[in-house]
């Protein structure tokens, strides 16, 4: 996974760059709610990626309702292990320090994604070694 920064931004990954279609529905919704489709798109991954970018519990919680409601990944993993690998990736984000920080100095943020980046790739093999294989 290759990765650059972009100025003003957080880094990305080149094969995070992908073509949305943006039904005009949303961009005439976004423009009456004075809100950047971008911003919600954004919003919104932030808190299916249990990211602390989120803005908190209960968006958080639809989002991952609404993930589970489609049934992706159903065919690799029962409900049960999808409500569990769902529950890691939000334990990992309550394991961010700065929210029981009165001032944050910016040192934390650094360590702290260091670590989240070996758990994540921890996390990600162990799951993918878990998935039900083909004809299971």
């Amino acid at each position: 996974m290759k990765r650059r920064k972009t100025k003003g931004k957080r880094c990305h990954s080149s094969w995070e760059h992908h073509e949305l279609r943006i039904p005009a529905q949303l961009r005439l919704l976004s423009r009456l709610l004075a809100v950047p489709v971008h911003r919600m798109v954004q919003e919104f991954i932030d808190h299916l990626s249990m990211d602390i970018c989120g803005r908190g519990d209960d968006q958080r919680s639809c989002a991952l309702s609404y993930l589970q409601s489609t049934g992706y990944g159903r065919q690799r993993y029962s409900v049960e292990q999808l409500g569990e690998l769902l529950e890691e990736l939000n334990a990992q984000r309550r394991e961010w320090p700065g929210y029981e920080q009165t001032h944050y100095d910016g040192v934390s943020l650094d360590r702290y994604q260091v670590d989240r980046r070996h758990w994540l790739w921890s996390w990600y093999n162990r799951w993918r070694d878990r998935q039900k294989r083909h004809g299971q």
